[in-house]
C-alpha cells in the first residue's frame, strides 16, 4: 500500500509538471511566432482605416498597434478616438482609451500610420476589441462632413490554462450527466423491483393461506372418513 501511494504521488507530480510546462510553451510560442496581420476597420466615403496588430497577445504584456489611414479623395482635418476592451469572466471592461488624434490634411492616394504601445491587463481573456469614432471632412469643393465608428477584434488572449479549465468543466459535466444518468436507471429499477417484489410477496401469501385452508380441509375430511368408518354398525351374523 505504502509504495502504492508513492507512485501515485510520482504520477501526479509528472502530470502536473507536464502540464504547467506544455501550458508555458503553448502561450509563449503563440505571442512569439504570432505574425503581425493587417485588419480591415472600415473603408467609406473616401477614407479607409485598417490595423496592424499580433494575432495572439498574453495577457499582463504589451503589443503594438498600428492604425493605417487611406485616402481615396483629398480629405481634411480628420479626427478620431480610440477604444480598447476585453474580458474578464464573461464581462467586458474598457481598458486603455487613446484621446482625440489629427490629421489636418490627408491628400489622394496617401496614407499616414499612428502606432500606439497596449499594455492588456492581467485578467484580461478571450480578445481584445477595438472601438473607433471617426470624423473627416471630404474635399470636393465645399467640405463633406462624416461621422462614422467601427468595431473591430484587434487580437486574441493566448490563454492555455482557460482553455484547460474549460475542457476540464466539460468532462466533470459530462461524468456528472452521465453519473445522473445511471442513478436515474438504478432509481427506476429499484422502484420496479420493489414493486414486483410486493406483488409477488402477495401471490405467496395469498397461495400459502389458500394452502393451509386446503390442508386443514384436507386433514378434517381424512378424521371425518376415520370417525365415521369407526363409528359404522357391526355386521350381525
Amino acid at each position: 500500500m505504502l509504495l502504492t501511494r508513492k507512485m501515485l504521488v510520482v504520477c501526479t507530480t509528472l502530470i502536473l509538471t507536464l502540464l504547467i510546462i506544455n501550458a508555458t510553451v503553448v502561450k509563449y510560442a503563440l505571442a512569439e511566432q504570432s505574425e503581425i496581420r493587417r485588419i480591415n476597420v472600415f473603408h467609406t466615403a473616401c477614407l479607409g482605416v485598417s490595423a496592424e496588430a499580433p494575432q495572439y497577445v498574453n495577457a499582463s504584456e504589451s503589443f503594438n498597434l498600428t492604425l493605417i489611414f487611406h485616402a481615396d479623395k483629398n480629405l481634411s482635418d480628420i479626427k478620431f478616438s480610440l477604444e480598447l476592451i476585453t474580458f474578464s469572466n464573461d464581462t467586458e471592461f474598457s481598458f486603455e482609451k487613446i484621446s482625440v488624434q489629427t490629421i489636418p490634411e490627408l491628400v489622394e492616394e496617401n496614407e499616414q500610420r499612428f502606432t500606439f504601445n497596449v499594455d492588456v491587463p492581467s485578467n484580461a481573456s478571450r480578445i481584445v476589441e477595438g472601438r473607433i469614432n471617426c470624423t473627416w471632412n471630404i474635399r470636393t469643393g465645399e467640405p463633406y462632413p462624416v461621422t462614422y465608428a467601427s468595431g473591430f477584434v484587434v487580437a486574441v488572449i493566448a490563454d492555455p490554462w482557460r482553455e484547460i479549465a474549460e475542457q476540464l468543466e466539460k468532462e466533470l459535466n459530462a461524468t456528472k450527466t452521465e453519473r445522473d444518468y445511471w442513478k436515474g436507471e438504478y432509481e427506476r429499477l429499484n422502484a420496479t423491483y420493489t414493486e414486483e417484489l410486493g406483488k409477488l410477496r402477495g401471490e405467496v401469501g395469498t397461495t400459502r393461506q389458500l394452502a393451509v385452508i386446503f390442508g386443514i380441509t384436507t386433514v378434517f375430511f381424512v378424521i371425518t372418513t376415520f370417525y365415521l368408518f369407526k363409528r359404522r354398525p357391526s355386521e350381525v351374523w
